[in-house]
């Protein structure tokens, strides 16, 4: 059911205990493909914070779609399901978006070179794995590829301060040791000054801003985050966009805005 090699990770260990049980908690109802349809019926049945589903998403244990779906990024690596047990997943049109790497873990996007893909229907044992065919295209719900990182054009393995390594089952952090309590606020604030004209005085001092700073920095990267906030600044007049005027705004609208920016 559960792979040691991914709950022995680092990073898996390293957040807070109610963010590892909702991992386990949607792991265990998710379908035969990892999907999960209800994923804010889980959150409230168990007593989670949208903060462990959150930080579930922003180190992609969970890979998030239009409209709240979600799958488990490395549910072929949990486990194999034998054909005569295999049900497909209700929810085909998002499951034709994932490509299924080497090492069985789910990626969304453009398969690159002998990357496999999820195609029609196949069993989950990976002998019966197709690879994509040349003329399937995405679909056009899914830009910028998607919530694997709405702002960010680098790769979709890469996350800012983590380093995804679920080749091996090792996923490894790479934040240094802070010198202070908030070593990254003044960067992050920096930015809403230049894109903005924003940056109080009182949010130097306000624990929320500067957690929320520190975790943008941490979870999101200066290249994302400048990138969303340019994106807010072109559409923040606009029906729907989500209203951002300080770093706790973005820190807890992240996912929102690039749901906004999927909408478009």
């Amino acid at each position: 059911m559960f792979s040691m090699n991914i709950l022995d990770s680092d990073a898996f260990l390293d957040m807070p205990q109610s963010a590892q049980n909702l991992y386990m908690h949607m792991a265990m109802r998710a379908d035969d493909d990892g999907f999960i349809g209800n994923p804010k019926k889980i959150i409230r049945m168990i007593g989670a914070a949208d903060d462990d589903y959150k930080l579930l998403v922003a180190k992609r244990f969970v890979l998030l779609f239009e409209g709240g779906l979600c799958v488990i990024k490395h549910w072929l690596i949990h486990n194999t399901i034998r054909k005569d047990r295999y049900e497909e997943t209700v929810y085909k049109d998002e499951k034709r978006l994932l490509n299924i790497k080497e090492n069985k873990a789910y990626t969304l996007g453009q398969p690159v070179g002998n990357q496999l893909a999820t195609s029609g229907c196949h069993s989950i044992e990976e002998n019966s794995i197709e690879q994509k065919s040349k003329g399937e295209t995405s679909s056009p719900r899914l830009k910028d590829k998607e919530n694997e990182d709405m702002w960010n054009a680098k790769s979709d393995d890469y996350d800012e301060g983590f380093v995804d390594l679920d080749g091996d089952g090792s996923l490894q952090e790479e934040k240094k040791t802070p010198t202070k309590k908030y070593p990254n606020a003044p960067v992050v604030r920096k930015l809403f000054q230049e894109i903005q004209g924003r940056d109080p005085a009182s949010w130097k001092i306000n624990k929320n801003q500067l957690q929320a700073c520190e975790n943008l920095y941490t979870e999101r990267g200066i290249e994302s985050i400048k990138k969303a906030l340019l994106f807010h600044e072109e559409h923040k007049d606009k029906e729907y966009c989500p209203k951002i005027s300080s770093p706790h705004d973005l820190d807890s609208k992240w996912i929102k805005l690039g749901e906004y920016k999927l909408s478009l």
